[in-house]
């Protein structure tokens, strides 16, 4: 399998991308703290890969903070903008996504995130250039792990997904990939195995999956 087999390439961006689950992680628990709980690690075990309404609802019903939903997200969406200016790519994510320009394949950004967030985290990155298509959970009626994401990317690159190559670190954005029809390669931080069922492609780090897709 090449790069060059596929007519468009998708990318998911925190934690694929850019390493942004990890201030994701720092903004949770000192969210949760301004409302005087604890995260749990099991709890914050549940967040990667879910749009921030849902980790939102699960803060305030799992500790009963004294707040709503709409008021955490506006205190964990503040807190993780302080970060996202600091954030580092991921191993190997430049050299990809500059081999994908390279090959003029149409690209863009797929992610549960806001348009905020993700206009945040791109902005200090060189490499956004290359994606002037950028698709928010806000785009669509069911976020990740529905395919609605990944389908509307594919009609507005005017694509098949099948015909699409996705990188995901999830197992929320695997799925919704694989519902979609797309290849979708895996680079998941933590339980590699939890991710074999739904795709072969599991990495290590997309360096490791780009020397794949060059052999």
């Amino acid at each position: 399998m090449r790069l060059t087999d596929f007519e468009a390439v998708l990318f998911d961006m925190d934690g694929t991308l850019v390493d942004s689950e990890s201030l994701w992680r720092i903004a949770e628990t000192d969210t949760v703290a301004h409302f005087g709980a604890t995260l749990e690690p099991h709890i914050q075990a549940l967040f990667p890969g879910t749009k921030v309404e849902k980790t939102a609802e699960m803060m305030v019903q799992t500790y009963g903070l004294k707040t709503t939903v709409a008021g955490l997200i506006v205190e964990l969406e503040n807190s993780v903008k302080k970060l996202l200016p600091t954030v580092e790519d991921k191993p190997g994510a430049v050299s990809l996504i500059e081999k994908v320009a390279g090959l003029e394949l149409p690209t863009a950004i797929v992610s549960n995130s806001s348009i905020d967030i993700i206009e945040t985290t791109l902005a200090s990155k060189t490499w956004a250039k290359y994606f002037p298509l950028r698709f928010s959970a806000e785009h669509v009626k069911q976020a990740k792990p529905a395919p609605d994401l990944y389908l509307l990317a594919a009609e507005r690159l005017e694509v098949k997904p099948s015909y699409s190559l996705v990188f995901e670190d999830s197992l929320t954005g695997v799925k919704a990939a694989v519902a979609a029809g797309t290849t979708c390669i895996a680079v998941p931080e933590h339980n590699p195995d939890a991710f074999k069922d739904l795709t072969p492609y599991v990495f290590d780090s997309l360096e490791e999956a780009l020397e794949f897709l060059s052999l």
